[in-house]
């Protein structure tokens, strides 16, 4: 949560281009909201990866049935 200090990362950018700096974490309204996007940003590159690594593992005897049937529509 060290992005969301009041001298963390995304203060900094902020003040970088000359825009206002927040207190993330010191408003309830805006704490939530940043929690969640940190906890959607920490947890979605982890299912991401199982995602891929079983769409990867999908026979390619499933495959040859779906060119058959669906190939002249598809290209």
């Amino acid at each position: 949560m060290w992005i969301y200090n009041t001298d963390g990362l995304l203060n900094n950018f902020l003040a970088f281009f000359g825009l206002p700096t927040y207190n993330w974490l010191g408003a309830p309204k805006v704490a939530l909201k940043g929690i969640v996007i940190m906890n959607i940003w920490s947890t979605a590159p982890f299912s991401m990866v199982i995602y891929l690594a079983e769409l990867q593992h999908i026979p390619k005897t499933l495959y040859e049935p779906a060119d058959f049937r669906w190939g002249k529509w598809l290209g």
